[in-house]
């Protein structure tokens, strides 16, 4: 195979910014590179602060502070070849795979498996375990099953199969529990639901939903009541944030306030839970029933499928998202720029707009020092979740696997064992 040079790098950095590529992270992940206003408006083919210095160097130059090396372990990041993109035309990442990582692509069935096997010419060493055969298995219920019969090795417990196996003395040592980089929210949905657009029916809403009751009945322990958008641990997090308590009087006198007596006047709500996973939708059916129980507001659950949705989300005024984000990088704006600022990439998630907020926000990632910048993104965040009520976290996710005793050394992060990267260290002692 070929090698990976400096050029590869400029190359995908200058295409992802790229206006034709039109990738939603590139507002997220290169505006601070010289040139990147030229390159998004036409006036330029490429990244003027990329350089190739020699095969193996590049420099790069910046217009304001950055942690760019953070952004830049973004998956969109990902560096890819030139040859392999060309050649592939539109479908290259099937037609032409390409990388240099610790595996190699050997058969590629789709929605069935993947298989991989070691590359004895990555750079940190070949991997340990020499085979990994990755099976598509839609239903997660199913995958507990297969792993049951013998026939997996690791599998994503489902949350309804948690408490089965957590109590089988059998499975019970079997199981993995790691915090992941991940929240689930309420969308206050500007767009969607116009009474949004008042803070004081925000905050009712946010009074009117027992989230510790919610976690602790619904998910039986397995998830954490969040008090913020950030996850525990993540950069910036300093500890929880003042919770917004659950009271319904104090909720129905805001509502009043608001000109809805006891929900008087409020049109109906419409919560559009994601329908991947079994979460979203439990947590929505429960805050849909404690609205009409506290407040009197008529909220009905949307469940579609995921394509629907995903159409329905981007148009912001079909329903009020309730669903989850997972951090691809250790950066606080991974949350509050890509979903809350009003321009962000994935804005339509929230529907949340305050000038105010964007302004926040922006100053903060003007600070020179990064200690400087992650003080003043908790002071956005606190801003955002106690004082503005733009949103309604619900839940912190915590991953549970089954993972057989010969499997030993897996990598578990924040981000998942969706990187093979992590399975690089693994090894299998039977």
């Amino acid at each position: 195979g070929q090698k990976a040079t400096a050029t590869d790098v400029k190359y995908s950095l200058d295409r992802l910014g790229h206006p034709k590529t039109n990738s939603p992270n590139a507002k997220l992940l290169l505006t601070a590179i010289e040139g990147f206003e030229d390159l998004q408006a036409g006036k330029a083919t490429g990244l003027r602060g990329v350089r190739v210095v020699s095969p193996t160097e590049l420099e790069i130059k910046l217009d304001r502070p950055e942690d760019l090396l953070v952004r830049l372990a973004h998956p969109a990041a990902a560096i890819v070849s030139k040859d392999a993109v060309e050649q592939g035309g539109e479908n290259w990442g099937t037609t032409h795979p390409s990388g240099t990582g610790a595996y190699k692509l050997v058969e590629w069935a789709l929605r069935r498996r993947i298989v991989l096997a070691a590359n004895p010419a990555y750079f940190g060493g070949a991997p340990r375990v020499a085979k990994v055969v990755l099976e598509i298995v839609p239903d997660p219920t199913i995958g507990v099953q297969k792993y049951e019969a013998g026939e997996l090795d690791l599998v994503q417990v489902p949350g309804p199969e948690y408490t089965r196996l957590k109590t089988d003395p059998k499975y019970a040592p079997e199981l993995v529990e790691y915090t992941r980089a991940a929240t689930v929210f309420f969308a206050l949905n500007q767009t969607a639901y116009p009474p949004f657009k008042d803070v004081r029916v925000r905050r009712a809403v946010a009074m009117a939903v027992n989230r510790p009751q919610l976690v602790r009945t619904v998910f039986q322990g397995l998830y954490e009541t969040a008090s913020g958008i950030l996850p525990p641990g993540f950069p910036a997090w300093t500890g929880p944030l003042p919770a917004v308590p659950f009271d319904p009087a104090k909720a129905k006198q805001l509502l009043a306030e608001a000109g809805f007596p006891d929900g008087k006047g409020l049109p109906p709500l419409v919560l559009g839970p994601n329908p991947r996973g079994f979460g979203p939708k439990l947590a929505a059916e429960v805050v849909a029933n404690m609205l009409g129980e506290h407040l009197g507001l008529q909220a009905q659950v949307q469940v579609l499928d995921i394509a629907k949705w995903r159409s329905d989300l981007r148009k912001k005024d079909v329903f009020a998202a309730v669903t989850g984000w997972t951090a691809d990088v250790a950066d606080p704006n991974d949350y509050l720029y890509a979903l809350f600022e009003s321009k962000g990439p994935f804005a339509y998630f929230s529907g949340y707009v305050n000038p105010a907020y964007d302004q926040m926000l922006a100053a903060a990632n003007r600070e020179a020092s990064r200690e400087a910048a992650l003080r003043k993104l908790r002071e956005v965040e606190r801003f955002l979740v106690v004082e503005d009520l733009g949103v309604v976290p619900i839940y912190h996710v915590r991953e549970v696997i089954l993972r057989k005793p010969y499997v030993r050394d897996l990598q578990f992060t924040p981000y998942g064992l969706g990187f093979l990267e992590h399975f690089r260290s693994a090894a299998l002692v039977r």
